[in-house]
């Protein structure tokens, strides 16, 4: 099952925060805040697999890296240098 999302804000894990019809809290990889996303409902947990971004942030680049989303080494490559900055230092205050 799925639904549509809109991102709050993204966390230290690189997921993206959303919240659910039910009031729930959803986790979202590879999202940025901002957007409106198509994401799979968990059964159990909260951690939904992205389906496609249906409104993407002004902030959403291709990532550099071919491996992106692939090895789990970067989190925020999918966003504009500057917005990875924003990010990480928003994750701190």
């Amino acid at each position: 099952m799925s639904e549509t999302l809109h991102i709050d804000r993204v966390l230290y894990s690189g997921n993206g925060l959303a919240r659910t019809g039910q009031g729930g809290a959803v986790l979202i990889p590879f999202t940025l805040p901002g957007e409106t996303v198509e994401a799979t409902t968990p059964s159990a947990g909260n951690q939904a697999n992205l389906l496609c971004v249906l409104t993407p942030s002004a902030d959403r680049v291709p990532a550099p890296c071919p491996h992106f989303g692939v090895c789990g080494g970067c989190h925020y490559q999918m966003a504009n240098y500057p917005e990875q900055l924003r990010l990480k230092q928003s994750i701190f205050t």
